[in-house]
């Protein structure tokens, strides 16, 4: 099944030769990246990174740094904590081989908080002042809020920040280009 991951085409629909999977019997050659439970919505970085937005669950939301051929554990893994010990303490999981969030919170026990993530883009070369310039966004709809992550050249992250957190509305608005309508 291709549930639960992230695929690599071509533009004319082939699949890229360096694929991690393309020489692998009997595995789908266009997967590229796997154990993700709902990537959202996925962009590249301008150094080339891939960061996706990952929906949890019940108790954690993520964001991913994504790498040719990992394995990020869902459903062993639901955000930085095993699924039969959702309590976990982040800092003392061993992955097993399993690629860790780069970013994740929860649901509900206080700090950075919501329920359903929509990410992200970057503000690079932007005019944003710091720490917004350069910086990854993403929102939570039931949180409510638009957050920013600052990264480092090695691509990890070196700070969180509020961007907007007045009880958002979040709308989702169809448009027919054809039709001239919303």
């Amino acid at each position: 099944t291709l549930r639960g991951k992230i695929l690599r085409l071509n533009a004319d629909g082939s699949i890229p030769s360096d694929n991690p999977f393309f020489n692998t019997p009997n595995a789908r050659r266009e997967i590229y990246a796997y154990g993700l439970r709902n990537p959202w919505r996925f962009t590249f970085r301008a150094n080339g990174a891939l960061l996706a937005a990952d929906v949890g669950q019940g108790t954690w939301e993520e964001i991913d740094l994504i790498a040719a051929g990992a394995n990020f554990g869902w459903n062993e893994f639901e955000g930085p904590c095993p699924s039969d010990n959702l309590a976990c303490d982040p800092n003392a999981v061993n992955y097993n081989g399993t690629h860790a969030p780069l970013h994740w919170y929860h649901h509900s026990n206080g700090g950075e908080q919501g329920d359903a993530i929509a990410g992200g883009v970057f503000a690079e070369n932007s005019n944003y002042p710091a720490p917004y310039a350069n910086a990854y966004f993403y929102a939570d709809g039931g949180g409510g809020w638009v957050h920013t992550l600052t990264l480092d050249n090695a691509n990890q992250v070196t700070a969180q920040n509020d961007f907007d957190t007045r009880d958002l509305q979040i709308r989702l608005y169809a448009m027919s280009v054809c039709a001239r309508r919303i």
